[in-house]
């Protein structure tokens, strides 16, 4: 395969395989607790590790790639995701689960960066717009596929089928770019410098706040001042990395010539959807499945036709751009996805129809996601054209906001869940205690299907069982849709502000064309 056509299959599937990986270990981090004999609290250190060195690897990725060139960067990234894959495969253990994942985060920490940096290498215009459509499109396919994919692995009871499929689709993307990126190695006055002392501190502060925020699920309660001080404690750790390469003459991210309106803007609208892309993904699944009793084939399924609404919505996207290029009314399109699909979630029951109820929710909840990343993304790095090194170190920034964003938005629905489920189970147990009339009628009720299928001898344990599944199912039933409440209002709120945004911004406009003849008839 030539050169040119080799470039764009090299994008989408490195791109893909970001969000493969990420989502299908997300998804079926339940079953792999199981395999490995981990529990929540050290499956969340796991996925700090992973967390933390993708940081790094982000961030010195343009300094390793300007040393050894893209085509060995390429080769190196993927031996070391290959090899953290097949041990987290064939790992029963802990141990060795996590290293591979350590592994895996080495080399697939930049996946994301490096198919929008290859974009890069078709010239400015249509070419360019085409890598760019690709790009998106292979966001879509992997967070769509991901689900699904690891809802079929998992009922297949072999876990190791989700990085042997990992493996196949980095080994091609990686080959495909190797054929597409020149053999050269940049100049060395181009190098940046990598600053050993400052990454160590980028790391650090970064594995501690993100393991700091899996830990509030478990410890929030009891350690809530001394989580708050080290996780502030994690913050300034991280904000003096970015003071010193600010004030750096050679810095390994460059960050004082991005510092402008429009970049500081589009961070914190990248920010606000990875957050809330972080804890719609982690509270969907446990919604469908504990909340509404779905099982797990049914809600890979649902998840994933809804996730796949981003593609569907990036092809409409792609159409509509070159003839109305104006950027707020994507944004506020996105956002009243996101409240209309928060608010139909608050309406959903176990009664509730999948594909009448809960599916255009979803479906809605994906084309949130790609409208308010793809319209992040153009209003971002707009001012970015031409200055492919400086937009390189952009979006390095932009990706590793994107990893702690997304641990962060995970981390605020892991506690909202604990907290509103623990309140309603209180709620519930008040009405529901031994010698009540619901607590009495559901125990005659639930003995008496037992003691029909010859189980007398345990008729009342199974029962007692049954109630107290009941209460913990209804309980993250509410405590899901008051999440989903806050969403909604949420959503409802950004797109009120876009709109008032909008309508003075309109109104100033007019007012300044009203008065444009006075002002020149008073010149004159």
């Amino acid at each position: 395969m030539s050169r040119p056509r080799a470039l764009l299959p090299a994008i989408f599937l490195l791109n893909a395989v970001e969000f493969l990986q990420s989502g299908m270990i997300a998804f079926g981090a339940g079953p792999i607790m199981g395999e490995i004999g981990a529990g929540p609290e050290e499956f969340s250190v796991i996925a700090s590790l992973y967390a933390c060195v993708a940081v790094v690897a982000i961030a010195k990725q343009q300094w390793v790639i300007e040393r050894i060139g893209w085509r060995s960067y390429l080769a190196a990234t993927t031996l070391l995701f290959c090899l953290g894959a097949l041990m987290c495969a064939h790992g029963d253990r802990l141990a060795p689960f996590a290293i591979g994942r350590v592994l895996m985060g080495l080399g697939g920490g930049g996946l994301m960066t490096s198919a929008r940096l290859l974009v890069n290498f078709k010239p400015p215009g249509p070419g360019r717009f085409t890598g760019i459509k690709v790009f998106a499109s292979g966001l879509g396919f992997g967070m769509a596929l991901a689900p699904l994919l690891a809802a079929l692995v998992i009922t297949s009871s072999d876990r190791s089928l989700i990085f042997y499929l990992l493996c196949v689709v980095m080994i091609v993307g990686s080959l495909l770019a190797a054929l597409a990126v020149p053999a050269h190695v940049p100049p060395e006055v181009l190098h940046s410098q990598g600053g050993g002392g400052r990454v160590l501190l980028l790391a650090s502060s970064t594995f501690f706040m993100l393991y700091l925020l899996q830990r509030t699920y478990y410890d929030f309660y009891s350690d809530t001042w001394i989580l708050i001080a080290f996780i502030a404690l994690s913050a300034v750790g991280i904000y003096t990395f970015v003071h010193l390469q600010y004030r750096h003459h050679a810095p390994l991210l460059k960050i004082r010539e991005l510092v402008s309106r429009r970049y500081l803007a589009g961070m914190a609208l990248f920010a606000t959807g990875y957050v809330l892309l972080g804890a719609n993904n982690y509270m969907i699944p446990v919604f469908l499945q504990r909340g509404l009793g779905f099982s797990w084939e049914t809600t890979g399924m649902v998840q994933g036709a809804g996730l796949a609404a981003a593609l569907l919505t990036w092809m409409v996207m792609t159409r509509l751009l070159p003839k109305s290029p104006a950027l707020p009314k994507y944004l506020i399109t996105g956002m009243s996805c996101l409240a209309i699909f928060a608010f139909q979630m608050t309406r959903v029951s176990p009664a509730s129809d999948v594909q009448t109820s809960v599916l255009p929710a979803l479906l809605l909840n994906g084309s949130f996601v790609i409208l308010t990343l793809a319209t992040a993304a153009l209003h971002t790095f707009r001012d970015m054209q031409g200055k492919d090194h400086l937009f390189a170190h952009g979006y390095q920034l932009k990706t590793m906001l994107a990893q702690i964003a997304t641990a962060l938005g995970t981390a605020l629905a892991t506690l909202v869940l604990q907290w509103r489920s623990t309140v309603q189970y209180d709620h519930i147990a008040v009405r529901i205690y031994p010698g009540s009339t619901p607590y009495m009628e559901y125990l005659q009720a639930i003995g008496t299907v037992v003691s029909g299928n010859g189980a007398d001898a345990n008729a009342s344990r199974v029962a007692l069982a049954s109630l107290g599944q009941e209460v913990a199912r209804q309980a993250t039933l509410l405590a899901g849709i008051e999440y989903f409440k806050a969403v909604s209002l949420l959503g409802a709120g950004i797109v009120l502000a876009m709109i008032l945004r909008v309508t003075l911004r309109w109104l100033g406009a007019w007012r300044d064309r009203a008065h444009a003849p006075l002002r020149a008839a008073s010149t004159e």
